[in-house]
């Protein structure tokens, strides 16, 4: 089976789908979660060139930072075959990064619930 967004490198509107298909993900996890949308800033890394057009690298496809100063990132790397997380700095906030294969990408709802519900 083709994965829908197999081509999201190479053409704007797949990539775009795809931003918005992970920042569905991530409001409806905190809609299920009970999490006010209002404490979240998203997209939070803005990736693109000054004339607005995206960078297309998946690097992040999607980004949001809580009031509270944590931040997840996620990006699309398909030189990746499984999923890989971990944890880092940013400007002194907990920096959570996801980097996922377009194949899982319907994956990461685990991974990004347990970052929110994290203290």
């Amino acid at each position: 089976m083709m994965n829908k967004y197999e081509k999201w490198y190479e053409n704007i509107d797949e990539y775009s789908k795809l931003e918005q298909y992970i920042e569905n993900i991530f409001v409806k996890l905190l809609n299920i979660n009970s999490i006010n949308r209002e404490k979240w800033i998203f997209p939070y890394f803005k990736t693109m060139y000054s004339d607005g057009t995206s960078f297309m690298d998946g690097n992040p496809i999607f980004s949001a930072r809580a009031l509270n100063g944590k931040i997840i990132k996620i990006i699309v790397d398909d030189n990746y075959d499984a999923i890989y997380d971990f944890n880092s700095s940013f400007d002194e906030n907990l920096l959570y990064t996801v980097i996922v294969p377009i194949k899982l990408i319907d994956n990461i709802d685990v991974l990004i619930t347990s970052f929110l519900l994290s203290e």
